[in-house]
């Protein structure tokens, strides 16, 4: 596939189980040209996550992209974290292995304006699957990115259900203001609500599937999956992990 071909992505994250999974995807996908990893408070401290981002990058060997940290607290709300779910790293389960990337000098909302504005306008979207605090922020710093990305491609929200609470999800309520900017600042946006992402389990045939391919970063996947499978049944009571 073409590099014109390839879509061209910002993931702003927060890992996290499902992010650390979303970085894999996002790197090693042959339909996908990953411009920079950007991280934000949510799943666990700025700190924790942006430190498994990196962890992360190892794993997959991931050398030639931009890492940057973000915000470390929602727009005017206090931190919440969810210890619960991804454990007191963030990352529980798999042994991470010390970086060997430094993260770009920039803050991530630096990183993600640069990026912007260094492309094409309309050929790269943006994909945040943590709280949108990072997202906001740069739309507010530089409005003319608003008309330059393509789409903006997120992960929360529920249509019918919600995880943090019986009617929120946790990347929407965890910095709801931001969310606002993000929805009605008039650039085009996909919500991948709970409701969608309850619908991909990770079964025991797709962890069987993973497993196969016996690479490094598939061992890492696997463990993952074991914490986050079990946090999911003690704490959701589904059979297996979702997104």
């Amino acid at each position: 596939m073409s590099d014109r071909a390839r879509e061209k992505i910002i993931l702003d994250c927060d890992p996290g189980h499902d992010d650390a999974v979303a970085i894999l995807l996002a790197h090693g996908s042959p339909q996908i040209e990953l411009l920079a990893v950007t991280t934000v408070v949510g799943n666990q401290t700025l700190a924790k996550v942006t430190r498994n981002a990196l962890s992360i990058a190892r794993v997959a060997g991931i050398t030639d992209v931009p890492f940057a940290a973000g915000a470390d607290r929602p727009l005017v709300r206090e931190v919440e974290i969810a210890p619960s779910i991804h454990g007191e790293t963030g990352l529980d389960g798999p042994d991470l292995p010390e970086p060997v990337i430094a993260l770009d000098a920039r803050h991530a909302v630096d990183l993600i304006i640069d990026t912007l504005m260094a492309h094409e306008s309309g050929t790269v979207t943006l994909v945040p699957t943590g709280g949108l605090t990072n997202i906001a922020l740069a739309a507010r710093k530089e409005p003319r990115i608003i008309e330059r990305v393509k789409k903006v491609v997120l992960m929360g929200g529920g249509v019918h259900e919600g995880n943090w609470s019986p009617v929120a999800e946790f990347n929407i309520v965890i910095d709801p203001e931001a969310a606002h900017i993000v929805f009605t600042a008039g650039w085009p946006v996909v919500m991948v609500g709970l409701d969608a992402t309850h619908q991909a389990p990770a079964t025991p045939d797709v962890a069987r599937a993973i497993a196969e391919i016996d690479t490094a970063p598939a061992r890492f996947v696997g463990e993952l999956l074991v914490f986050f499978g079990q946090t999911y049944r003690d704490a959701q009571g589904f059979d297996s992990s979702r997104a």
